[in-house]
């Protein structure tokens, strides 16, 4: 029978000494950087110094901020917010309200937006209030709960805010309604004069030789449609045209594009020449109406819209429209947020300029169509 071997136990030649020894000699200093303290005592410097170069504060040079910044990315030092709020008083956070994440108007302008706040190191809290009236007033309360440091707000209820508007939160407004905003040095406004460019586009058609030009207005935009109605009869008016009642049509559908088909239905029956719709949208679905009705666009009617929102130009037949610098307005909001909470004086009203885009979607008014001649 073979002899059983006897086991020796084995050392364990890694003794805890040792294990300890092969880290390499910074590590225990790099892991104990866990707050602006131990990030100033490794920089040899006051944690206020350490903070304000985190802050890109100009009263620490170059030289030093860029040091400080490089040793902190090296140990992996992530400012706490919260505690940064708790000495600055601010959150870096802005809070966005638009009126329908769908829009496809919100696209470019939140881009604006974004871009500018990104920039400066400010973070967006967007909702969207679905076109609902309280809902939006709710929304702006619950930003300033939140400790927001200012709000931009593209407001399609702008008047009901006059009294609800706290006087410690910033808010800028994209609007095209200036004489409901109260007049304060906290709150700011980035317009365009929405009845000039009304009487603009229906200057474009008149142009043309239309004469029987129809407006399909949207009921939900209250006081912007007033606003476009107003400067499509200015522009009758300036021609000579005295505008007829059977020519224009308000719809209160909520989808603009169901508005604009609805819309359509409504004026046929008076004969227009040429159609002119309160935004793209409308105008789309009204497209969508005369082609169903077999009506030929321009030749029988032509079409116009307002905004210039991408999907315009890409249309058959692609659509003239107004262009609003959205891109341009969602940057000269920020802007002008950013530089109230630096101390800046607010209230300021930006106004910004749209411009006519012709496409093919408007021509000439058709020759020889008798007076009470039907559209199809």
């Amino acid at each position: 029978m073979a002899r059983s071997r006897r086991h020796r136990p084995v050392r364990n030649r890694f003794r805890s000494t040792t294990l300890v020894a092969t880290i390499p000699a910074r590590w225990d200093t790099l892991r104990r950087v866990h707050s602006i303290y131990d990030l100033a005592q490794r920089a040899g410097v006051a944690p206020s110094t350490v903070s304000k170069a985190l802050r890109d504060d100009p009263r620490i040079s170059k030289a030093t901020r860029a040091r400080i910044k490089a040793l902190a990315a090296e140990v992996g030092f992530t400012p706490n917010s919260a505690a940064q709020s708790l000495t600055t008083r601010r959150t870096m956070t802005l809070g966005l309200v638009v009126r329908d994440y769908a829009d496809p108007y919100n696209g470019l302008l939140m881009r604006g937006i974004e871009s500018a706040a990104l920039r400066e190191g400010y973070q967006l809290l967007v909702t969207s209030t679905h076109e609902a009236e309280l809902h939006e007033i709710d929304i702006a309360r619950s930003f300033r709960q939140r400790r927001v440091d200012g709000m931009i707000i593209v407001a399609s209820h702008a008047d009901e805010h006059q009294a609800n508007l706290d006087p410690g939160v910033p808010v800028v407004f994209i609007a095209d309604h200036e004489e409901l905003l109260p007049d304060r040095p906290d709150v700011g406004l980035v317009t365009f004069d929405e009845v000039a460019a009304a009487s603009t586009i229906t200057g474009h058609l008149i142009g043309l030789g239309h004469r029987r030009i129809g407006y399909v207005g949207i009921g939900r935009a209250r006081q912007s449609n007033r606003n476009r109605q107003a400067g499509y009869e200015a522009a009758l008016r300036s021609a000579g045209i005295e505008p007829d009642r059977r020519l224009s049509a308000t719809s209160g559908r909520r989808d603009s594009a169901e508005g604009g088909a609805e819309g359509v239905e409504l004026l046929l029956p008076a004969r227009p020449t040429a159609l002119f719709f309160y935004n793209d949208m409308a105008a789309l679905g009204g497209l969508r109406a005369l082609a169903d009705r077999g009506v030929r666009v321009p030749e029988e009617v032509s079409v116009a819209g307002f905004d210039d929102i991408e999907v315009a130009a890409l249309v058959t037949p692609p659509l003239t429209t107004m262009s609003q610098p959205r891109l341009e307005m969602g940057r000269m909001a920020t802007e002008q947020l950013l530089a109230m909470l630096h101390g800046a004086a607010g209230g300021e009203r930006l106004m910004t300029a749209c411009t006519l885009v012709v496409r093919r979607s408007t021509g000439p008014a058709p020759a020889g169509r008798p007076e009470g001649a039907q559209t199809r």
